[in-house]
């Protein structure tokens, strides 16, 4: 059996006999009626083998297309501008619009993007930049962010906030930096049936951003058709996803293996509910968790008014009013009045 199956030029399955955490590891990434996911969304906690599968990926396809290495893009969107980086010693498609990633001015890329775009070969330089400008700022509008672009002067890139002023880019927030050079990365590659693999996209990222950026992805990448694969921990990226792309990484520490399972839900729940019960993380301080747990128990016992009671009430008192434990712990408390009656 092949270690990976494709359907045309997207990624349908995964077999892994041995490759670094995974053993006899498989992984079907198509939907109900067999064809392959669009996007796929590989979640787990540090350690649980997101990136040793988009290694595993990457590794794989190089080692079985040595002659056409086009197929896969890998993008690096953290750090600075010159560590974009594109997998294989040459990328021969020239579909991927390959620009000079030594040079760490934005403004060449936003050249580069309007310059190298074929949808604005017919027009004036000018009517080129506006066109341009448009298409990136709706990307921003995904994210609610309150700049747009508007303007190069003397080679650097001009922004407008929601007040009106101009701004530079030195001007910017660092997030709003990391996100402006992010986009346009990703949306200068504009790859055409690819395999984009792309490892934490909510890095540094405002949790806000972090449960919008799959969007902008997406929007940018289906032009293409080509077919995302993310690994992510950020609860806010899970949220956003359709629950068919998730896929849950889990060290199984009674096997020694990596087990996959899929959420029955995403969208609608609170990031709380994403943590604790689709990725299996606590949310909350350990200490006030056992606190909780052991008032409730006390109210259930009636020993709540001693002095071990009294004691993790006043702790618990600094919770917020309206928050689910506190509710939980006023109507115990409710409870045991009616029943001591």
């Amino acid at each position: 059996m092949k270690p990976i199956r494709m359907i045309e030029h997207k990624l349908a399955e995964l077999t892994i006999k041995k490759y670094r955490l995974f053993q006899n590891f498989k992984l079907d990434l198509t939907d109900d009626k067999g064809n392959p996911l669009d996007t796929v969304i590989l979640a787990g906690i540090n350690g649980s083998g997101k990136t040793t599968i988009l290694d595993f990926i990457s590794d794989t396809l190089f080692s079985e297309n040595k002659k056409d290495k086009s197929n896969i893009v890998r993008v690096k969107l953290t750090g600075n501008l010159s560590e974009m980086k594109k997998l294989g010693d040459q990328i021969q498609s020239s579909e991927l619009n390959p620009f000079p990633i030594q040079n760490k001015e934005i403004s060449n890329y936003i050249d580069h993007f309007i310059l190298d775009s074929n949808k604005f070969s017919n027009v004036t330089v000018r009517e080129a930049r506006k066109a341009a400008f448009e298409e990136i700022n709706k990307l921003f509008n995904i994210l609610d962010i309150n700049i747009q672009l508007i303007d190069r002067k003397d080679g650097k890139p001009i922004f407008k906030n929601f007040q009106g002023k101009k701004l530079g880019l030195e001007d910017l927030s660092a997030g709003e930096q990391e996100l402006f050079i992010r986009v346009l990365r990703l949306k200068i590659l504009s790859p055409k049936k690819k395999i984009v693999l792309i490892d934490e996209p909510e890095f540094a990222l405002h949790p806000s951003w972090q449960q919008k950026i799959l969007i902008v992805y997406q929007k940018i990448l289906c032009d293409g058709d080509n077919q995302l694969i993310l690994a992510t921990h950020s609860p806010q990226v899970i949220a956003s996803a359709d629950v068919k792309s998730v896929f849950l990484l889990k060290p199984n520490l009674e096997t020694k293996k990596i087990d996959v399972s899929m959420p029955k839900y995403t969208k609608g729940h609170t990031i709380n509910y994403v943590l604790s019960e689709i990725m299996g993380a606590d949310y909350r301080d350990t200490k006030i968790n056992n606190d909780i747990e052991e008032y409730l128990a006390l109210i259930r016992k009636g020993e709540h008014e001693t002095i071990k009671g009294i004691e993790l009430k006043n702790i618990i008192n600094d919770l917020d009013p309206n928050s689910e434990d506190k509710i939980r712990i006023d109507f115990a408390l409710r409870r045991f009045k009616v029943l001591k009656k």
